[in-house]
């Protein structure tokens, strides 16, 4: 059964409020910079070996894929700066996404974290920061079998999308306005970001590359 096996990380969380919520130390919204997730244009395109995002991935139809049969789904944004993994285990939903570049104020450091920390978020009963060691660039590749089975994207066979070759992966890109489902959770990229949600508990949070917000609908 799949984990998020490319993550290696701590028990840290997020325990102060979102960067969209906390009045003392605000981060930019997305209203207040470009769009975070714009799509490619061909003056931006090159191969693979510059690590620049091909045209091509942009263009897909708007679109909601039930992955819940393969129980996982990992994905890439069209600009491939986020990467996200959706999975569930025995009815354990999670979903952990993990952003390249951002320009919003990173939430502060927890003091048992030593690594890596304001980058990754991840929801189950609800979302937190994660503190992690390692990347999970390459981790939506179609043609690396690296979590020992290839169920991870799998849902890709239910789109029309084109592949997203970025840094020497062939990955598999969730388009704009369209949405993955695996089990409760949900991840949908816009041009603003990824908002994902967890149907039952009714926590999620918004990752762009201008700002974050873990939410709850209570």
């Amino acid at each position: 059964m799949l984990v998020l096996a490319t993550l290696t990380f701590s028990s840290c969380a997020d325990s102060g409020p979102s960067a969209a919520g906390d009045p003392t130390t605000p981060a930019p919204t997305a209203t207040s910079a470009a769009p975070a997730d714009p799509a490619p244009s061909a003056s931006s395109t090159s191969s693979a070996a510059t690590g620049a995002p091909s045209a091509s991935a942009a263009a897909t139809a708007p679109a909601t894929f039930d992955a819940s049969r393969f129980q996982a789904a990992t994905f890439v944004t069209p600009s491939g700066n986020i990467t996200c993994n959706l999975t569930d285990y025995q009815g354990q939903a999670m979903a952990t996404c993990e952003i390249a570049s951002h320009t919003y104020a990173a939430p502060e450091r927890p003091a048992d974290c030593e690594l890596d920390y304001g980058l990754v978020i991840t929801l189950d009963e609800e979302a937190r920061f994660l503190c992690v060691s390692d990347t999970m660039m390459g981790a939506a590749d179609l043609d690396a079998d690296q979590y020992g089975d290839l169920d991870h994207v799998a849902w890709f066979s239910l789109t029309h999308n084109e592949p997203l070759v970025q840094y020497g992966f062939r990955n598999a890109v969730l388009g704009y306005d369209q949405t993955v489902k695996v089990g409760e959770i949900s991840c949908k990229v816009t041009r603003a970001g990824v908002l994902c949600d967890n149907a039952r508990t009714n926590h999620g949070f918004t990752l762009s590359k201008a700002s974050y917000d873990l939410r709850s609908y209570g």
